[in-house]
């Protein structure tokens, strides 16, 4: 009695074959309902991710490009949660701020007693003055110095309502049409 085999496949054949199966398990699914509609759970939101930043370095004054004669000023003194407002451009310390230069290519902005702005406590929008508060390398004090001259943290831009003595210097979502948005950076 003779056996019967099947036919020889060829090793390309099988392969293509095998590639055809993977791609088949591997396509997308759409989800289907039946009966009354399944609830739906947002999808998280993607990590915000900055560019790298164009400033590093010490010393520098932050000027409004919608009024170059204001800086951003922090208020005076060494204390924890002291505002960043805007003032006259003077040569004081309190507008000298250094941009500080971290692996990943962005920045910590530093006033002079060594304090990071920090976003965390505050919304875009709310109009509130950012504060400094003692550095903790938090994701919160990460900035980028962007290109066209805004400083972006992950919630949003650094704005102000106006380029005057005491406006707050505050959060506001990111605008690049928006010129109070954008800082001139001088040493």
């Amino acid at each position: 009695m003779r056996s019967i085999r099947p036919p020889r496949r060829s090793l390309r054949a099988a392969f293509v074959a095998l590639v055809g199966v993977a791609a088949l398990l591997a396509a997308p699914v759409a989800p289907v309902t039946v009966g009354a509609a399944a609830s739906v759970t947002p999808a998280a939101a993607a990590p915000v991710v900055l560019p790298a930043s164009t400033a590093h370095g010490e010393g520098f004054q932050i000027r409004s490009v919608s009024d170059p004669s204001y800086c951003v000023e922090v208020d005076a003194g060494a204390t924890d949660l002291r505002s960043v407002t805007m003032a006259q451009c003077n040569v004081g310390s309190q507008q000298r701020w250094t941009f500080s230069w971290l692996a990943s290519g962005l920045n910590e902005l530093i006033e002079i007693q060594g304090m990071c702005v920090d976003v965390s406590s505050r919304k875009p929008g709310d109009g509130l003055a950012v504060p400094v508060t003692f550095c903790k390398g938090t994701k919160a004090e990460h900035l980028s110095f962007l290109p066209g001259g805004q400083i972006e943290f992950a919630k949003g831009c650094l704005s102000i309502p106006r380029a005057g003595a005491g406006a707050a210097v505050f959060l506001e979502a990111c605008d690049s049409t928006h010129t109070l948005q954008f800082w001139k950076l001088s040493q």
